[in-house]
């Protein structure tokens, strides 16, 4: 639940300034919806089974959460290889000529680097201190 209230909040929230900030407020609205729902959930807990039963989900549920969050990432990234193993095999003679194209690219930054930095770099500009 408090993952889709981070992300509706997010969305809701990110609405004015842009795709690019959803991921950040999804960080900001997550950082207040996930203690307010371990706070709520655990006095829930402690209502219904006892003082000593809350304060234990108190403490569970972060380690529960961030638990969670590494075997999310985990399977995430597994997910992710499979699918690169698999494109490689599928389309590994369609990809030749794109690494080619990539490594042509880096050859031409880093000639381009090289000359940026044989030419001449302009004098810092003073910015005058306005008077008080």
């Amino acid at each position: 639940m408090p993952k889709q209230v981070s992300v509706i909040g997010a969305n809701w929230t990110a609405a004015r300034e842009g795709d690019d900030t959803v991921v950040t407020h999804r960080v900001l609205v997550g950082a207040v919806a996930f203690p307010i729902w371990a706070l709520v959930t655990s006095i829930a807990i402690g209502w219904q089974f006892g003082f000593a039963a809350g304060v234990l989900s108190a403490i569970v549920q972060p380690v529960w959460a961030f638990a969670a969050l590494a075997v999310g990432e985990r399977r995430q990234a597994m997910w992710t290889a499979i699918r690169r193993y698999l494109l490689r095999r599928v389309l590994g003679d369609a990809l030749e000529p794109l690494r080619e194209r990539q490594r042509a690219l880096a050859a031409q930054l880093k000639a381009l680097l090289a000359v940026s930095e044989t030419m001449p770099r302009p004098a810092p500009v003073a910015l005058d201190d306005p008077a008080p």
